[in-house]
């Protein structure tokens, strides 16, 4: 049995006072108090109830987003239970869609003195509810309501179905071959004929299911064309038709009746049985026992170390590493690196600049490098002088200070493995960079020129990128600066800005 402790506002005796102290759950019941003891005393479980806010509706923004390209017109505030529809979604703090029903009938009413026959112009959500109601029940839910009304005749289980969409996609064409020619007029003669009334709805619109949920398009206006076979309606778009799946091809054509309503609704944390919310008495840590005999047994650990002994020890790949990313300011982007394709990172500069330079920055590593083991090996008390002591910290700053200006090219590149990466002497992490002489690396970085025996790699793969890069800034030099072999230093800046 686990020792749990509430620190209040999550149970109350059975009196209704707030408990503050353990307790414990027997057959998914909190209690407190030892189990058989006399002061054990059963607890009631406080829920919060979900709290519920307004907030603005897709469609209600979705009409907002397109005005001035629709004329504004009066809305009904009618609500015909029989033939008009409510459509609900739920979905995450994100904005993706968990749940959705075109016909959603959880809705109520009430005393209603505005109502006419069969119709209401009140209708009664429970956002909480209706969430519950499907499993969602938890977290931070966005519910959505739209009140839709069917504008154009269908027979019982068929739809409209997309048959064609313009070049420019702001127009397509919609046929229903179930139901009988005169009734596609007749249909399209009544809306046409409320589309042109002085007191009509606020909007037209096209509802689409699709695997990400339904999808809402406004329309224009509609227009009726006889000349083929089959009677079709024409329906002219606020805006170019979305790129859908071939399966995505029956459309509902709707009026809006009143404003759309969404809710967030969020869920208090409760405390279960589970134990998955509950506070647990507080346990402190014990510290290492160093009494264990198990040196020589299991995996062997290192000597004790110090700050200073650490941060004084020799340069190593994996802290390099940890440096380069802990330098880094902002926020850094993690493009697909490769050497057959600049496009994702290299846009305005150049792709075989940028492959010299990093060259470059590895051969000012590696003599560095050079320098520490030629003092590393110095022995006798001149390893300890303050001369020698002072010049291998000197190269170790400077080898960091040209790692922590990495960019994400250069990082990839001289951190990872693979064909794309700089060359490796090792297989497994950290990395030792191979010579920037040796025969593996001058093949890898290659060359431009089609005399060299090194043809290829890196640099000319870089070289036809920026030949067919429209945007590299170079191009925006005039010739005659480009071919002034005094203007180098110049060209080099701009081929490294990106």
């Amino acid at each position: 049995m686990e020792e749990l402790y509430t620190l209040g506002g999550e149970l109350i005796l059975l009196n209704g006072e707030d408990y503050i102290g353990p307790y414990h759950f027997i057959e998914g019941v909190p209690y407190t108090g030892d189990e058989g003891s006399l002061n054990i005393r059963e607890l009631k479980l406080l829920i919060s109830p979900p709290i519920i806010t307004e907030v603005g509706s897709d469609l209600n923004a979705f009409y907002k987003d397109i005005q001035g390209q629709v004329t504004p017109t009066l809305t009904s505030s009618i609500f015909d239970p029989i033939s008009d529809q409510v459509s609900m979604n739920i979905k995450d703090e994100s904005r993706n869609i968990l749940y959705s029903s075109d016909y959603f009938n959880g809705w109520t009413t009430k005393n209603d003195p505005n109502s006419e026959g069969d119709t209401v112009s009140i209708i009664i959500l429970d956002p909480a509810k209706d969430i519950n109601d499907v499993g969602l029940g938890s977290g931070t839910k966005i519910i959505n309501y739209d009140f839709k009304r069917p504008e154009l005749t269908t027979p019982s289980g068929s739809s409209y179905i997309i048959s064609e969409i313009s070049p420019s996609r702001t127009e397509i064409k919609v046929k229903n071959s179930q139901l009988p020619p005169r009734d596609v007029i007749s249909s399209y003669n009544i809306l046409k004929s409320r589309l042109n009334s002085a007191n009509f709805f606020e909007g037209l619109f096209g509802s689409i299911s699709s695997p990400t949920g339904t999808l809402n398009i406004a329309i224009v206006n509609i227009l009726l064309d006889t000349s083929g076979d089959y009677p079709s309606i024409l329906l002219k778009l606020a805006s170019p038709f979305p790129n859908l799946p071939s399966t995505s091809n029956n459309i509902g054509i709707f009026s809006k009746i009143s404003d759309s309503k969404s809710y967030r609704v969020v869920y208090p944390p409760t405390v279960s049985n589970n134990l998955s919310n509950a506070r647990k008495l507080f346990t402190y840590l014990n510290g290492p026992n160093t009494n264990v005999s198990v040196k020589n047994k299991i995996n062997n650990s290192t000597g004790y170390q110090t700050l200073s002994t650490l941060d004084s020890s020799s340069f190593s790949g994996s802290l390099s590493q940890l440096e380069s990313v802990l330098s880094v300011k902002g926020v850094r982007f993690y493009p697909s690196y490769s050497l057959s394709s600049f496009d994702e990172f290299v846009n305005f500069s150049s792709a075989k600049s940028r492959i010299e330079n990093f060259h470059y920055k590895v051969g000012q590593i590696e003599s560095f490098q050079n320098d520490i083991n030629s003092i590393n090996s110095i022995v006798g008390s001149t390893s300890s002088s303050f001369d020698v002591v002072n010049s291998k910290i000197v190269l170790e700053e400077k080898i960091k200070d040209i790692i922590k200006e990495f960019d994400g090219f250069d990082y990839f590149l001289y951190f990872n493995s693979g064909s794309d990466a700089y060359p490796k002497t090792t297989s497994t992490e950290p990395y030792i960079l191979a010579s920037t002489g040796s025969t593996e690396v001058l093949t890898w970085l290659g060359s431009d020129a089609e005399s060299s025996i090194y043809y290829g790699g890196a640099l000319l793969s870089g070289s036809v990128y920026d030949e067919n890069n429209a945007s590299n800034l170079l191009y925006t030099i005039p010739e005659y600066i480009r071919s002034n072999t005094d203007n180098s230093n110049y060209l080099l800046f701009v081929s490294m800005i990106d």
